[in-house]
């Protein structure tokens, strides 16, 4: 047997690695078929986010609002307009929801002020709102006054006022309650 130079070893070496070396076609579809199903996994988990942060958006934003119309009303703060200017006195801030949007407005003595008009929600988000008799028993209603100095909200007793986010093609929903006294949750 003849004896063979280290370079030939090294250059028979390399000839049967490199046939070791790759993937076959096998292979290469079961890689591509497992990162297509943790995509689409993941892409599934990043729409529901994206649809309850499109809510919980909705719901900040209204909240906020409430606690603008009730915070003024408590303090009795007027919007400079003729309609409320001495001597018209604050009768109440007024929240009335419509289908995509809601509005703010305060009623006062020699008439009444849109504070913020139309203010819209985020696409195919909706609101729906109603008096609960019972806070738990909807009745018909789509506003809430909140009256001045610290004299709560034009429910009667015991009743709560709900506002329902819910987004268009799913099953996404998430309320705020307006109680009496004007505690908003």
């Amino acid at each position: 047997m003849p004896l063979r130079s280290s370079s030939d070893f090294y250059s028979e070496f390399g000839k049967q690695n490199r046939r070791l070396f790759g993937f076959s076609f096998v292979e290469l579809l079961m890689v591509i078929a497992i990162m297509a199903i943790v995509f689409s996994l993941g892409m599934a988990s990043y729409r529901d986010f994206s649809r309850r942060k499109q809510i919980e958006a909705a719901v900040n934003q209204v909240r906020s609002d409430l606690d603008f119309a009730r915070q003024n009303a408590l303090s009795g703060v007027k919007p400079q307009n003729s309609s409320c200017n001495s001597p018209n006195t604050l009768l109440a801030y007024v929240f009335v929801a419509q289908s995509g949007s809601y509005t703010i407005r305060s009623r006062c003595s020699g008439g009444t002020v849109d504070v913020r008009s139309g203010v819209s929600l985020p696409y195919g988000v909706t609101i729906t709102s109603n008096i609960l008799s019972d806070c738990t028993t909807p009745n018909a209603g789509n506003s809430i006054e909140f009256l001045p100095r610290g004299n709560g909200t034009n429910l009667p007793a015991g009743a709560c006022f709900r506002i329902r986010f819910s987004l268009t093609g799913s099953g996404f929903t998430q309320d705020i309650i307006v109680d009496q006294s004007g505690s908003i949750r």
